[in-house]
């Protein structure tokens, strides 16, 4: 009897952890690095990119962020065994997200690349 006891007694303590956690108003997790930069942000290196050395780095940090981020959320589909996610090329990432940060300045990148990675599942739900 003791030793059912013990794994029942870890499962309820689990249980009650995960749902503290669930109910938790504060953010589940923290965007680093260019992630947290707003769009505006991107903008704006993208469009001083040609004229500044600094900007031009800033500009690629930003978008290989987005594409990381792209990239892990394919892995984790891919772990979870959900469909294969074609992620666009770097051509392509930069025109949509240059396209949806001049719709939405104030967004973050995260954000831009959350909506990015969406599209794409829903595109290959459908084949």
């Amino acid at each position: 009897m003791k030793t059912r006891t013990r794994p029942v007694l870890l499962f309820g303590l689990l249980t009650l952890a995960l749902a503290q956690l669930a109910h938790s108003e504060e953010p589940r997790f923290s965007i680093l690095g260019a992630g947290a930069a707003t769009c505006a942000e991107f903008l704006d290196a993208t469009a001083k990119a040609r004229k500044s050395d600094l900007a031009s780095q800033n500009a690629l940090s930003m978008l290989s962020w987005v594409q990381g981020a792209l990239t892990g959320m394919a892995f984790q589909n891919m772990v979870n065994e959900k469909p294969n996610v074609s992620l666009p090329d770097h051509v392509e990432l930069r025109s949509r997200v240059n396209d949806m940060c001049e719709a939405s300045p104030n967004e973050q990148l995260v954000v831009m690349a959350a909506a990015i990675f969406m599209d794409e599942q829903k595109l290959a739900r459908r084949k």
